[in-house]
């Protein structure tokens, strides 16, 4: 993508999360006037994801050859004459991606949620190309524990644990 195709798309994800914040969620969501927790009103994740989508925009803006840069891992060319190889390296990233997720998916039951979310960001950093193991380790193991801690003990909303409940004490 150039310079210019980013700041458009920058622009386009920075309406999309405006017009969420401001218009879709106040509309949609129909939240209590009064929540224990602020992390317990329905309209808090959606406003968090519609934030991020914001200052996601932003940076296409203002910073379109970083985005570029680090866009553009396997080249824009296609791979060969007929461009069409890099369509099918990123189709095939992308079926492998959400098997992942859906595999994630079926192993919450289970499993509970930190193990497998363990093992899918492993995966799926390891995937995407990072190749530092001990970083890899530390994310993979720390995000979901501390988001376990989060929801279980300051949002008080229960995380299932599956097989590992007996530890939950």
């Amino acid at each position: 993508m150039t310079t210019t195709q980013h700041r458009i798309a920058g622009f386009a994800v920075l309406l999309l999360g405006a017009l969420l914040l401001f218009a879709l969620i106040p509309v949609g969501v129909d939240s209590p006037n009064a929540v224990p927790h602020i992390t317990l009103s329905p309209a808090f994740w959606p406003k968090i994801i519609s934030v991020l989508l914001i200052l996601m925009g932003v940076l296409l803006i203002v910073r379109p050859a970083a985005a570029a840069a680090a866009g553009d891992d396997d080249g824009n060319s296609g791979g060969n004459e007929d461009g069409n190889s890099g369509g099918v390296r990123r189709f095939a990233r992308l079926a492998i991606t959400l098997f992942a997720l859906f595999a994630f998916y079926g192993a919450i039951e289970p499993l509970g949620m930190v193990l497998p979310a363990i093992l899918l960001i492993m995966g799926l950093t390891s995937f995407a190309g990072e190749r530092r193991f001990a970083l890899i380790t530390l994310v993979s193991v720390a995000v979901p524990i501390a988001l376990y801690f989060f929801f279980e003990h300051v949002a008080g909303v229960p995380i299932p644990l599956g097989v590992f409940e007996g530890l939950k004490g």
